[in-house]
């Protein structure tokens, strides 16, 4: 899987420069309220491969995170590690093209609002999370197969254990801590987290039209 990003930017880098006398002097990269344009970007080096160069970068990041994932966890949970892995490695599939179709399509296509783009990102997150989970679930029944038992309250997705008071509990895979969703307050808390992003999503699909 660590091989896709780079495929998907080669891709990409290859269209556009094979695409280049084609290309438009500028095209639109940004829409304001009523999808009228208000950003534009030129047929410059930046301009025409800055959106890869950006992907490029996060792709890295988010390899070095999965990396660091299975790293520090494959001592105890090898199986788990992987899937973890996997799992950012899909939403660094998903990141990576998202914005090298945008750098495609931008200056090919000339969409007339953002939400053909808006409706990509919102596709991507999902396809990541629905293949990072299949995983796990996958390497969960393996583990379960060969008789490898987790800590009471944690799953290959979340923890949950009513006996435990505590609200935020240490991760079984990686660094740092995850909530307790056999509490209430757990739930409020994603919720609160997750608001924001979700309402900027709905709120930008609505003025694009």
């Amino acid at each position: 899987m660590r091989f896709m990003p780079p495929a998907i930017l080669i891709a990409a880098a290859g269209w556009l420069a094979s695409r280049w006398d084609a290309l438009p002097a500028r095209w639109v990269v940004h829409w304001g309220p009523g999808g009228v344009p208000n950003g534009y970007a030129s047929k410059t080096f930046g301009g025409v491969f800055g959106p890869l160069l950006l992907a490029a970068g996060l792709a890295l990041f988010l390899e070095g995170m999965a990396v660091f994932i299975e790293r520090t966890t494959r001592g105890r949970y090898p199986r788990l590690a992987h899937a973890y892995g996997n799992l950012v490695r899909w939403v660094s599939v998903a990141v990576v093209g998202v914005l090298a179709v945008s750098a495609v399509i931008l200056p090919s296509a000339e969409p007339r609002s953002p939400r053909l783009l808006l409706a990509m990102i919102l596709g991507a997150i999902v396809l990541a999370l629905v293949m990072g989970w299949r995983g796990l679930a996958v390497a969960s029944r393996r583990m379960a197969a060969e008789g490898e038992s987790l800590p009471k309250g944690y799953g290959p997705f979340l923890y949950r254990n009513s006996e435990d008071p505590r609200l935020m509990v240490p991760k079984l895979v990686g660094m740092g801590y995850t909530l307790n969703f056999a509490r209430p307050g757990a739930w409020l808390l994603l919720a609160m987290l997750l608001m924001p992003a979700l309402v900027a999503l709905i709120v930008a699909f609505v003025i694009s039209g």
